[in-house]
């Protein structure tokens, strides 16, 4: 069987459908808080997985979190893309 089956809510989930609302960097600790299209919140933190490919949270950074994927091309090779999910910009 080829397809693993999600582990985690967040696994169903694309990353389009997920908005960072909020980040806290703490000594030693960081986490983000991210909203899904239902608009329920969920803490994840570096290492959490998080879409369907298999991704997982790399890096928490001031204003982004840095998710990275595991995809694969037409040729069956693996495709590592790190995708930042920003913070909205607020005025």
């Amino acid at each position: 069987r080829e397809q693993e089956e999600p582990r985690t809510y967040l696994e169903t989930l694309d990353l389009s459908q997920l908005t960072v609302t909020a980040i806290a960097i703490s000594k030693g600790n960081r986490w983000a808080l991210v909203q899904d299209s239902k608009g329920e919140g969920h803490v994840i933190k570096i290492g959490t997985p998080v879409g369907r490919k298999r991704g997982k949270v790399m890096e928490i950074r001031e204003k982004e979190v840095v998710v990275r994927e595991y995809d694969k091309d037409y040729r069956g090779n693996q495709v590592i893309n790190d995708i930042p999910l920003k913070l909205p910009e607020t005025d």
